[in-house]
């Protein structure tokens, strides 16, 4: 009897071949937060639940994890993480732990890059 070795697509390439969800993963991301600053830019009265601070702030870190990965153009990153800024700056007016979060995605900029490559602005428009 022969017996048929088959190689799994894990035994087969190394680690840093081996495929990643991550890019899809910001691209929902990148949707959550584009749809968040489209309500509150359309808003005048804030008045979020918890789960869109959760949102903001668990794709603000897919969006981290990405640069620091160098799955995400800093181009990109420099856009979407100043929205991301944005979003937790107008949420700090309800919730104490979005100004936490502001201060922490600072650090986290600050750490990852310069700031010629990374945004700090709270503002995206200007």
């Amino acid at each position: 009897l022969h017996l048929i070795h088959t190689l799994s697509l894990h035994d087969a390439l190394p680690i840093f071949l081996a495929l990643s969800s991550l890019p899809l993963m910001v691209r929902s991301a990148t949707q959550i937060i584009l749809n968040y600053q489209s309500v509150l830019d359309t808003q005048r009265q804030i008045n979020c639940a918890w789960p869109v601070l959760a949102r903001v702030v668990g794709a603000g870190n897919v969006l981290v994890q990405a640069v620091a990965r160098d799955e995400l153009r800093h181009i990109e990153a420099q856009e979407l993480l100043a929205i991301v800024l944005y979003i937790l700056n107008k949420l700090a007016t309800r919730w104490q732990a979005a100004s936490t979060s502001h201060s922490n995605f600072c650090a986290l900029v600050a750490t990852l890059g310069p700031s010629s490559v990374f945004s700090t602005r709270t503002d995206p428009l200007t």
